[in-house]
């Protein structure tokens, strides 16, 4: 099921940022689901089917998985980010994108608007699957 939330987020994703998203990026020691870049955003995202996000919780292996991204020279350079002493300074954001049948199906217009506390620049974001009844 977490393939599948990938791959519905990325649709969700592609139809609101298009060329500006970058499926799994491959940096030095991994790829991220998602990178965007565009006039306002330089985003590491990735997509968590886990319940624990619906009660405002998260794990922390997550996030650092994720920093860990934010600090990849190769993923870096791919945001623009490329002299070394632009890569020593940046503070990319990084959002992670959880489901909860409670959310929208349609992600916000701000993805960082919903920031996690005690991080910097870490923001979390839920996304409903739509469900067909019979």
């Amino acid at each position: 099921m977490s393939k599948f939330f990938e791959f519905y987020t990325l649709g969700l994703l592609k139809d609101r940022y298009g060329k500006k998203l970058i499926f799994q990026a491959q940096g030095n020691y991994g790829k991220p689901h998602f990178i965007l870049i565009d006039e306002y955003n330089e985003l590491i995202l990735d997509a968590k089917y886990k319940p624990r996000y619906q009660n405002g919780n998260y794990d922390i292996d997550d996030v650092r998985q994720l920093s860990g991204y934010a600090r990849d020279t190769k993923l870096l350079t791919k945001l623009g980010y490329v002299l070394q002493t632009e890569q020593d300074s940046a503070v990319v954001d990084c959002v992670l994108i959880y489901t909860d049948q409670k959310a929208k199906i349609t992600l916000p217009e701000n993805l960082t608007a919903n920031e996690i506390d005690g991080f910097t620049r870490f923001s979390q974001v839920a996304a409903a699957i739509p469900i067909i009844t019979f």
